[in-house]
């Protein structure tokens, strides 16, 4: 886990995940303290971004990826890209992004879900551009405490350039059950 975590990596054209089946990614259940960068790129492979369409122009598309897996961190569960962000993200595009919660198979109290990381500290996110849905599949089950964001469930760091567009649903029962609910377009709770 030790180089994962501290390394570069840049994506360098569009990545479409429908290939993989729909719950095959699964976070890792370490922090990611690297950077995850694209070089800008006017000529995409699987997708002519147009300029209504929003997000970065330039930037690389992240296509129809699933997140259904929660990664388990000491006393919480995360769900999102990477399960806790150290690290910095910039110049990047998720189209057709889907997050499903069932709380059903949680073992833990508190959920932090967030497209790109359940939990950010002391990260950085910049130009990074969501379209995607965040649905939960179990919404009559009590949790502690859940810290949903489009973005990053729970936050600190610095953020800019960044947008999400999108629906969160099924989680009315759930804000009305649990002793802590925090919501947010981008982060759910900063």
């Amino acid at each position: 886990h030790g180089f994962f975590r501290k390394a570069t990596y840049s994506i360098q054209s569009d990545i479409d995940m429908a290939s993989i089946a729909r719950d095959a990614y699964h976070a890792q259940n370490v922090s990611f303290d690297g950077v995850l960068t694209s070089d800008l790129v006017f000529n995409q492979a699987l997708y002519t971004h147009q300029e209504l369409d929003g997000g970065a122009y330039a930037a690389p598309t992240i296509f129809n990826m699933s997140l259904t897996k929660p990664t388990q961190q000491y006393d919480y569960s995360t769900y999102g890209m990477f399960s806790v962000l150290f690290g910095h993200v910039e110049n990047l595009n998720f189209r057709s992004v889907t997050l499903t919660i069932d709380a059903v198979d949680q073992s833990f109290d508190t959920i932090k879900a967030g497209m790109l990381a359940g939990h950010m500290i002391g990260g950085s996110i910049d130009n990074v551009h969501v379209d995607g849905q965040i649905v939960m599949s179990q919404s009559s089950t009590t949790v502690n405490h859940m810290m949903l964001g489009g973005l990053v469930g729970e936050s600190s760091g610095e953020i800019n350039q960044v947008s999400m567009t999108g629906q969160m649903t099924g989680f009315n029962q759930l804000a009305t059950s649990t002793y802590a609910y925090y919501q947010g377009g981008l982060i759910g709770k900063a």
